[in-house]
């Protein structure tokens, strides 16, 4: 239980659609979660706060590059509606 609450630093590098290059970065709980789905929640809320951005990279705790776990959650699903 003890890396429940284990904190890891978020550091995301974006270009926004007027071409600036940008950064956001944070310190999140894991709270049971894979660092790369806790990225994720954090670039979802950055996409919604600032328009058209595309993602650079993403890094955790400073090392690990996480950018391509990242871009395999954020696909979107095939619309197979019945209508």
């Amino acid at each position: 239980m003890a890396g429940y609450y284990q904190p890891v630093t978020i550091k995301i590098d974006y270009v926004s659609g007027v071409g600036t290059r940008g950064q956001a970065s944070g310190s999140f709980p894991l709270r049971g979660r894979k660092p790369e789905e806790v990225a994720y929640g954090y670039w979802r809320k950055l996409r919604k706060e600032i328009y058209n951005l595309q993602l650079e990279k993403i890094t955790v705790d400073g090392t690990a590059d996480i950018t391509d776990k990242v871009r395999q959650l954020d696909v979107i699903p095939p619309d197979n509606l019945p209508f």
